[in-house]
């Protein structure tokens, strides 16, 4: 017979850890786009026209904001069912199985 070793507690941490890096990844997203969408009104890139390069390059940017978040989420419930998972393992093994 096989011999299974698993660490819950240590499968616990990585999906808390997982969780804070999607939260830190979401919250550096908003503050790119955040700043990506205030270019040409805070003088970072101006263009002469609505149709210049600036408001070209935030409209084509921010088609994919929503792409990128969905990782976020996606990391981040990921570290949910990891957290779910140890739990559980924890509640009937004592942490180890």
């Amino acid at each position: 017979m096989a011999n299974l070793t698993m660490d819950a507690d240590k499968i616990l941490a990585a999906g808390e850890e997982l969780k804070s890096i999607a939260n830190e990844y979401s919250v550096l997203l908003n503050e790119m786009y955040e700043r990506i969408n205030k270019m040409t009104q805070d003088g970072t890139w101006e263009s002469d026209k609505d149709s210049g390069s600036a408001n070209r390059f935030i409209d084509a940017a921010v088609k994919d904001r929503d792409n990128e978040l969905s990782l976020s989420n996606s990391m981040n419930s990921l570290g949910d069912k990891l957290i779910y998972y140890a739990k559980s393992v924890n509640s009937i093994t004592d942490s180890q199985l």
